[in-house]
């Protein structure tokens, strides 16, 4: 759509095949109230069985749908027989909007010369659409309230009811904020770019209030994530619950031992994070040397390549020992994991061990930081945030010098770029794979954000890491890429032919001229 001129350009499949830009304007008009129309029908379902209805509505209800139905498939067609001469308005639009030639050369379609009537129509449709829905909702809002104060309810119904009244908010409130705000911003706004991304949100509304649904509702919720007693994670060797504002970092056991050796092992799987992320610091350092100080390649040689080796074990252990030290399990950690065992993985406390990162100690009733604790993960946060820097230094340097290093053949400047894309998007993976999402583990239990099993997201990014990051390589470097193809599709690149036939060419005319 091109503003505030009642026009645009199509670029899809109809387009292709030909189909008339009017009809093409007044299917996606007619799309979109229909989409409106089924936030409509939701919320009037929900009037209708949920609250005490009046049997006047009761009778008409299907009528009054069916005709704002009727209206939303055929208000719009009148404005079929009042399109202007495209050859005569085209170039006058074009003229108006002078920046539109610096990014689409194609033909524009001009549904009105005066958007006016176009406007007021829409709007008002608009208007009367979504007041109905508010009322509906405050209908509905109203006598539940009032069914509450005459009727004596379990607490759980009234829980369930709160539940409903803020999942009814959230369902409101997104179809204005995703709908009604950028189409009322749009009639105003005078930016081509900024009305462009007013018609992306509005094109997303499917797709968040779909995620809402799912989000809000309990039972989907659950279905969707799996989070009740999953056989698939009482089968898993480790798990990280977050519950009572502690993380959990559990193991199962295959034999039992003594509880120091095993918070022992549940230590050692804690620093095995640590050793992660050095490795992966490491792994920087050396493309950094290898590419902008080759010199400086010679401590990756014998007794320096022992030496990184076994300082990312010390970095390992120290984890590990602030882990078994500081964390000891408590009365009231101990209670949370029972809880979390019973409900959530259905697992025998006597064949599991487990470190509990629990930041907070009770005195009177009031809850404290507990200074022991936070010394912990102060500890743990150094070690992510000088891995973290080491990474964006060496990545950045890296990619200085490679963009400085311009190449004199176009072979050598198409590695270069496949380089830069390669060097980007491994810095960017572990950055979402593995520092932000346990940087976010740690933090949540001191804002008392007890996710549950949410909490195993992190262990399935860390455990994807090694599989994405020589993924990249294989998939943007091209020599690989066509390696790949070649060995498992029997792909045959038609290059490498051309070549081979132009040096055996080359050859015979070279042995001709000898001969």
């Amino acid at each position: 759509m091109l503003f505030p001129v009642a026009a645009g350009y199509a670029l899809g499949l109809f387009t292709k095949i030909g189909v008339d830009l009017a009809i093409q304007t007044t299917v996606i008009v007619v799309e979109i109230g229909m989409t409106i129309l089924s936030i409509l029908v939701l919320f009037e379902n929900r009037y209708t069985f949920l609250a005490t209805s009046p049997k006047f509505w009761i009778r008409v209800r299907r009528s009054v749908i069916g005709l704002f139905y009727i209206i939303a498939c055929t208000y719009f067609i009148p404005f079929n027989f009042m399109v202007p001469d495209q050859s005569v308005v085209g170039p006058a639009i074009i003229k108006r909007l002078e920046d539109l030639r610096c990014f689409y050369t194609g033909p524009i379609f001009v549904l009105a010369q005066d958007a006016t009537p176009v406007a007021w129509s829409t709007s008002i449709k608009l208007l009367v659409e979504f007041t109905f829905i508010i009322v509906l909702v405050a209908r509905t809002f109203t006598n539940i309230v009032k069914q509450n104060k005459t009727a004596s309810l379990s607490k759980n119904t009234i829980a369930l009811q709160k539940k409903f009244f803020v999942s009814i908010t959230i369902q409101t409130a997104i179809p204005i904020a995703v709908i009604i705000l950028p189409l009322v911003y749009c009639a105003y706004s005078l930016s081509q770019a900024v009305n462009n991304i007013c018609f992306l949100i509005i094109s997303s509304h499917g797709l968040v209030s779909t995620i809402a649904m799912l989000l809000i509702h309990e039972p989907y919720r659950n279905v969707l994530f799996k989070c009740g007693k999953s056989r698939r994670e009482s089968r898993t060797m480790s798990l990280i619950p977050i519950y009572d504002n502690t993380i959990f970092v559990i193991q199962r056991k295959r034999f039992q031992y003594s509880e120091t050796i095993a918070r022992a092992i549940s230590s050692t799987y804690c620093g095995c994070y640590a050793m992660s992320f050095t490795l992966f610091a490491v792994h920087f350092v050396y493309r950094y040397y290898a590419t902008c100080k080759p010199d400086l390649l010679r401590f990756f040689n014998g007794f320096y390549f022992v030496a990184w080796v076994f300082g990312a074990i010390v970095v390992a252990a120290s984890w590990g020992f602030a882990a078994f030290i500081l964390y000891p399990e408590t009365d009231r950690t101990k209670a949370a994991l029972l809880h979390i065992l019973n409900t959530s993985y259905n697992l025998d406390p006597d064949w599991v061990r487990n470190v509990p990162y629990s930041y907070w100690r009770t005195f009177d009733g009031v809850e404290y930081l507990n200074p022991r604790k936070v010394i912990g993960i102060l500890q743990h946060g150094v070690i992510m945030t000088v891995s973290f820097g080491t990474v964006f230094f060496c990545g950045f340097e890296t990619y200085k010098t490679i963009n400085a290093t311009r190449g004199v053949s176009d072979k050598t400047r198409e590695l270069q770029n496949q380089l830069f894309k390669a060097l980007v998007i491994q810095t960017i993976i572990p950055t979402f794979l593995m520092y932000l999402p346990t940087t976010m583990l740690f933090v949540t239990p001191f804002f008392g954000l007890n996710i549950g099993c949410y909490g195993n997201i992190t262990t399935a990014t860390l455990h994807l890491y090694p599989g994405l990051d020589p993924l990249v390589l294989l998939l943007l470097i091209r020599d690989f890429r066509q390696t790949i193809k070649r060995k498992i599709f029997f792909w045959s690149p038609t290059t490498s032919r051309v070549e081979t036939l132009t040096n055996g060419k080359s050859i015979q005319s070279s042995a001709s001229r000898v001969g």
